[in-house]
């Protein structure tokens, strides 16, 4: 098997059963298979863990991006134009949600420094969709009206 083969088998395999294992763990509440939230809240401060998750949602836009640049836009090539405005509607929806987090009113602040900081940032880091040339025919100037 040659090795991008046994590497893309193992990252995935690995990859599913985390996700798998996470979802039945939050489905069971079984005390002997806490989920990955019940381990960050209980081994990471919730500041760190807070940090983290603004690096990852402010990394993961233009992470994509320029994966989808890099192998041709795939599937995914027809929503390239909207790629901006997507970041930026996750920015202001985490923004937003934010809001339902048991945070005191500092933390709630910069919370939302942060996240509108990542969220710029993550706007600035999609390039900007090509504009195409405007389909007008032009005529020959002629000196006539």
């Amino acid at each position: 098997m040659p090795k991008r083969a046994l590497w893309v088998t193992v990252f995935l395999t690995v990859t599913a059963v985390a996700v798998g294992m996470e979802l039945w763990a939050s489905v069971h509440h079984s005390p002997d298979a806490p989920t990955w939230t019940a381990l960050t809240v209980r081994f990471v401060p919730q500041a760190l863990a807070t940090a983290a998750v603004i690096a990852l949602v402010g990394w993961l836009p233009g992470h994509f991006q320029h994966a989808y640049q890099t192998t041709g836009g795939g599937r995914m090539s027809k929503l390239s134009p909207y790629a901006k405005f997507v970041v930026a509607l996750v920015g202001a929806a985490l923004t937003a949600a934010q809001a339902t987090l048991p945070l005191t009113p500092t933390q709630h602040a910069w919370v939302t420094i942060g996240l509108a900081v990542v969220s710029a940032v993550a706007v600035y880091t999609v390039p900007n969709a090509p504009v195409a040339a405007p389909n007008v025919r032009r005529r020959a100037h002629t000196g006539q009206s």
